[in-house]
């Protein structure tokens, strides 16, 4: 392994860079932590699909970088920001909408009639009782379905999403050489990764402490409304 300074310095700053910048920026880990809660997932399918989507979203960006710069030197880079600006850009609506419309049907799912169940007793009695769509034994109908368009969303947005942080570790790298390069991304990636693993497990065990039946009856409308704040943060604030 290489005893150049700069080489360990800039891996040094893709290690704490990659933390800081995920740690930070909540739409890494918000959405997949409301999205489990309001839908009853697993933690390990939860997980599942953090882990999927950081690895998409670091690997576009990386392979973005190489096809401007051929791993060798980032003479495109004005080209390649502008490419980033704009994916971020489409990344964040992209976000802001999903959280609008998931808060659509939240407040459909909130105020939605009661339906009514009838039960038969082996004496022959008959009787019926109400129920909301969300009670002690709230279930959500089609939720496959609905966890593969959800899952699918969250994918391509940060696929889409840019990485910005990484740029300017791979602009150091690339002068170091091209061993810096690979080590570099590599520990900012897997870096990303775990941090997101962690806040997602932190969030998800922390939010199933809370219960209650109005949090249960508005999971889905308080989920669409922090995916769309997340969407918000980027699109006005850049966060």
């Amino acid at each position: 392994m290489t005893e150049n300074p700069t080489f360990w310095a800039v891996i040094a700053t893709a290690l704490t860079t990659a933390f800081v910048h995920t740690f930070t920026g909540p739409d890494h880990y918000l959405p997949f932590i409301v999205l489990s809660r309001a839908r009853h997932w697993t933690l390990r399918r939860t997980l599942t699909l953090t882990f999927v989507s950081g690895l998409g979203h670091v690997a576009s960006a990386f392979g973005l970088a190489l096809l401007f710069s051929y791993l060798s030197r980032l003479s495109d880079r004005f080209a390649l920001e502008w490419v980033e600006q704009t994916r971020g850009s489409l990344a964040a609506w992209m976000l802001l909408i999903l959280g609008v419309v998931y808060m659509i049907f939240g407040l459909i799912h909130l105020f939605r009639r009661p339906h009514t169940h009838a039960h038969i007793h082996t004496d022959g009695t008959v009787h019926t009782h109400e129920h909301s769509a969300v009670d002690e034994h709230a279930h959500i109908h089609g939720d496959s379905s609905h966890r593969l368009l959800l899952g699918w969303s969250l994918f391509i947005i940060f696929v889409l999403g840019p990485c910005e942080a990484l740029l300017p570790i791979l602009l150091a790298a690339a002068s170091v050489d091209r061993l810096c390069v690979f080590c570099s991304t590599t520990v900012f990636t897997v870096v990303t990764v775990a941090t997101m693993l962690l806040a997602v497990t932190l969030g998800y065990l922390g939010l199933r402490r809370l219960t209650s039946p109005w949090i249960e009856r508005s999971s889905h409308l308080l989920a669409g409304l922090m995916i769309a704040l997340c969407g918000i943060g980027m699109v006005f604030f850049d966060l």
